[in-house]
């Protein structure tokens, strides 16, 4: 719809039946009341005599059109529409009730014969729901649906194919769809208007639409479809880019999505243009600019006029893209389903993404039992449910809200993306084992060796390093953490074990105080490392002067203090620990729960919120007496999240090199930079580990059956596991704590196997089949130090490069497990 040239004003028709609340409307969408100076004349009785404009407050170049009702003998139908001259306005919204009368049909039958779009908005649901609640089945659920059915129905028989019905109460604005209807309509007003005066489009823009710009592999158009029987998951020979396919049902928000993805707002020069109205009539890639070789295809939706399902999959050549997005609101659809299918036939892979959950659960917060973690779990588990029987065994869901991107699912759904589309780029050989070939890392490692060699025999060189291995191996870490009754602190001592906080070995938590005197809980797999439970402070049996020496103070290496609101007594025993020459942190374990009331503010601002709340601790304890404090904000549910990282980091950094190993192997594998931490961490010991375990492989006498070296690269892969939560008590732990079947998190380990699967048949097994790549070969055979330790039957270099794939194996598939526990 093109506005006449010059316009530069838009016109919003409200128009239906008389006495169906058009002039309420009109005052609600103004935040004005009915007896308000300057509102639209609410007149029961006579009702809308002639036109009347209002002006739009969001949006002061709209007005909002308050048009008389359909009202024999005055504005009889037959004359209606000519007299109210429909052509001059931009937008309708058609007024009226759970059954449309005659007259409202006609009404929607003339707007889509002028092309302007138009809502449906039910008015008096209140009264509506008032009257069924009577009825011994009533469900007022299921009475909302179908009377939103009801009307689609009618609209649908009326031509208009893609219907957008909104139900509201006349007394209560903040119920039912009315905040949805104002959110709907303020976008399309941005929209409308942006056509209006949208210049000409740019040659450059970077957007695929002929058949000479598409990348190889994409459809150029929803006409231009061939066949490809051999169509697989990986790229055909030579194919360098890839074609990622986001579809789904009509006014879905498959192109906002996408702009989302390439970081850009819906009225950005470049973007995808999100058209409510039309829609997307023609598939068009976008460059996704984190990974210029990657293209975004907007497709147009299913089950349209023009687009009708069962052709549908043949007329955008699902052969040729590599990966796809379903997209969808609301409910499941069988369209959904038979998207997936047809992906799965292709031997393809999807993610589905359930957009405007923000709209869902501000319809859901006026249940009187509403929690927002339950009502996410029960949403994503209604698109599992249905996803697992169009036959996808594993579904990945993500729900995002179309305001705010920062809420839900959309940032794990960013890092989901990137690794699949790491993981497509790869050859279809794609084993890291057979392609590890770091020439950098093994000439440094190399170096460090040659180094060592020089002042000392091998024998000594090796006794040395297993000296310092076992250092490493027995060194141990004390951690205290203390807090006042509830602050969360026996949950922050499972977090940092990864344990959920009910289970066989948890630390018990509770509204009241649950710990009453120190309590030493052990690390699962490394038992070196000791979280100390200890008694909240400042109580009768703890008071703060007394509190260190009655705690056993000296035995622990830091201190963290965890509080929601600190108070004098932990400010005390800061100063206490100083005295002590001891380290302390100030911790906030439940952030997640600020947040989560903060978010119910209109005008919230994570990153502003967080610092306010940050602030606000600090300036509590600077008037209890800390000159300089830090405070780390966090949740004990997910340590990704907030400041954790950051402590983690200050935590490594401030303890020596022996601690701060048994700190980092014992942290939870709760994001990619903690894996990325423990991988360069175990990276430093390979050289030593290959040259211990190559040494004793050539020393060892041939007369024992499993000589000790080998009993050596079992405890050392073992460990390697463990460390990256590889094992069976760590996935149970893990699978409790997300909710999720071991099972399913055990499907995405494709590599290695877990600690307690290591034998020493196992490790025989890895080195015959390590043969290190020629190139590695020859530069070890430059060091003539190395000896017999090159040329054995079990080399240096076989060991060496054996335990190099083995670690990036096992980096790998924690990565999966992370992210399979990281679904929702």
């Amino acid at each position: 719809m093109k506005q006449p040239s010059g316009k530069r004003t838009l016109d919003i028709a409200i128009v239906g039946d008389s006495g169906v609340g058009k002039s309420s409307l009109v005052n609600a969408l103004r935040n004005m009341a009915d007896d308000e100076l300057g509102a639209a004349a609410v007149d029961v009785i006579k009702g809308t005599r002639e036109p009347t404009g209002y002006l739009y407050p969001q949006y002061p170049d709209v007005t909002l059109w308050d048009l008389p009702g359909i009202q024999p003998p005055l504005f009889p139908a037959e004359r209606y529409i000519k007299d109210m001259d429909f052509k001059k306005y931009d937008f309708f919204i058609l007024v009226g009730e759970r059954r449309l009368t005659d007259d409202a049909i006609v009404l929607a039958r003339e707007i889509q014969k002028t092309n302007k779009g138009f809502f449906y908005v039910c008015t008096k649901v209140d009264v509506m729901i008032f009257a069924e609640s009577r009825k011994p089945s009533f469900n007022e659920e299921k009475t909302l649906e179908q009377t939103r059915k009801d009307c689609c129905e009618c609209l649908t028989k009326a031509a208009e194919s893609s219907p957008r019905v909104f139900l509201i109460s006349r007394w209560d604005l903040s119920m039912y769809d009315f905040p949805l209807l104002q959110r709907t309509l303020q976008d399309e007003c941005i929209h409308l208007q942006r056509r209006a005066l949208l210049p000409p489009q740019d040659p450059g823009r970077k957007i695929h639409n002929k058949p000479d710009e598409c990348p190889r592999g994409a459809a150029m158009s929803a006409n231009s479809s061939q066949s490809d029987t051999s169509a697989q998951r990986e790229h055909p020979p030579g194919k360098s880019s890839l074609d990622v396919a986001i579809t789904g049902g009509p006014g879905v928000g498959k192109s906002s999505l996408v702009n989302a993805l390439c970081n850009m707002a819906d009225n950005e020069e470049d973007a995808a243009t999100v058209d409510m109205i039309q829609g997307t009539k023609e598939l068009k890639g976008y460059l996704c600019p984190s990974y210029p070789d990657v293209t975004l295809w907007d497709l147009p939706a299913i089950g349209t006029h023009e687009f009708e399902a069962e052709k549908y999959v043949k007329e955008m050549d699902f052969n040729k893209y590599d990966f796809f997005i379903i997209v969808s609101e609301i409910s499941f659809t069988e369209h959904d389903a038979m998207l997936a299918r047809e992906i799965w036939k292709r031997k393809k892979r999807f993610l589905y993404v359930r957009t405007k959950v923000d709209v869902s659960i501000a319809d859901e917060k006026r249940n009187p039992h509403f929690m927002e973690d339950k009502t996410l779990k029960e949403i994503r588990n209604y698109y599992c449910e249905n996803l697992a029987k169009a036959g996808e065994s594993s579904p990945r869901v993500f729900l995002i809200s179309n305001w705010d991107l920062s809420m839900y699912d959309f940032p794990l759904l960013q890092r989901t993306l990137q690794d699949e589309f790491i993981d497509l780029k790869r050859p279809s050989d794609s084993s890291r084992r057979a392609k590890w070939c770091d020439i950098s890392t093994f000439i440094a490692d190399l170096e460090n060796m040659k180094a060592v060699l020089r002042q000392r025999n091998l024998p000594d060189v090796v006794a040395q390093i297993r000296q310092e291995l076992d250092l490493l191996s027995n060194a141990t870490l004390d951690i205290a953490i203390t807090g006042h009754t509830g602050t969360g602190k026996s949950s922050l001592v499972n977090a940092l074990r990864g344990m959920p906080d009910f289970g066989e070995g948890s630390a018990k938590t509770g509204l009241k105080q649950t710990t009453m005197s120190v309590t030493k809980y052990q690390h699962p797999k490394f038992p070196k490392v000791t979280l100390w439970d200890l008694p909240g402070i400042g109580t009768d049996e703890f008071k703060a002067d007394e509190y260190l020496e009655k705690v056993d103070f000296s035995k622990y290496d830091f201190f963290i203090i965890a509080s929601e609101r600190f108070t004098e007594s932990d400010t005390q025993l800061a100063r206490e620990i100083q005295k002590m020459k001891k380290k302390f942190y100030y911790v906030h374990p439940k952030i997640n729960l600020c947040m989560a009331a903060e978010r119910r503010k209109p005008n919230f601002n994570e990153m502003e919120t967080l610092e306010d709340l940050r602030q606000d601790c600090c300036d509590k304890l600077r008037k209890l007496g800390e000159a300089s404090p830090k405070v780390f904000l966090i949740s004990n549910w997910d340590l990704s999240m907030y400041d954790f990282p950051i402590l983690q980091e200050t935590l490594q950094n401030e303890l020596n090199h022996l601690k701060r190993h048994a700190l980092l192997l014992s942290m939870p594998t709760f994001s990619r930079d903690i894996l990325e931490k423990k991988k360069s961490e175990m990276r430093k010991l390979i050289w030593r580990q290959a040259l211990v375990s190559s040494y004793f492989g050539c020393v060892t006498r041939l007369a024992l059956k499993l000589p000790w070296h080998i009993f050596f690269l079992v405890t050392t892969l073992k460990k390697l596991c463990m460390a990256f939560g590889l094992d069976e008590e760590s996935l149970c732990s893990l699978a409790n704590r997300v909710g999720k079947p071991l099972s399913e998190l055990k499907s995405v380990i494709k590599k290695s196997p877990l600690a307690n699967e290591i034998s020493e048949e196992f490790v025989l097994d890895l080195l015959a089949k390590s043969k290190a790549p020629t190139v590695l070969e020859q530069i070890v055979a430059f060091i003539p130090v190395l000896g017999s330790l090159v040329s054995g039957t079990i080399s240096f270099k076989t060991i060496y490069y054996m335990l190099q794939c083995f670690l990036q194996d096992v980096e790998e598939d924690a990565e999966n497990v992370r992210a399979k526990a990281s679904e929702h």
